[in-house]
């Protein structure tokens, strides 16, 4: 098999492991966040953590397989690793960024709650 092929092979391999990782981490903690914020609708909080973990799934794998193309040449095993550790740092201020955007839209459905006078749950 062609060193570029095995190369993008265990980008998407490892690119879709963190992104799994990275998702499963946020809805398990924006669904604490969301309940915090709406006691009384656990489900309401349940069904949006899930529809942000679909976006952001679509927005990273996406991005993901849209930087598999390259034009450097590959020809030895450290041109490989280099290409490996750019794709993947990529991959990674990607997943950075768009973990940002999804901590920013819990801040804010949570402070909406708050402000429209539903009193969040201390969590101990």
């Amino acid at each position: 098999m062609n060193l570029v092929v095995i190369t993008y092979l265990g980008y998407l391999v490892v690119g879709t492991l963190l992104t799994v990782w990275v998702a499963e981490t946020l809805g398990r903690s924006g669904q604490v966040l969301l309940i915090d914020a709406w006691p009384q609708a656990g489900a309401l909080a349940k069904s949006q953590v899930h529809l942000l973990k679909v976006g952001y799934y679509l927005l990273t794998l996406g991005c993901l397989v849209l930087t598999i193309p390259t034009d450097k040449p590959v020809s030895v095993a450290r041109d490989s690793m280099a290409l490996f550790a750019d794709k993947t740092g990529a991959q990674l201020l990607n997943l950075g960024w768009l973990l940002l955007c999804y901590l920013f839209v819990l801040y804010r459905l949570r402070r909406r709650a708050v402000r429209d006078g539903l009193q969040p749950l201390m969590v101990t």
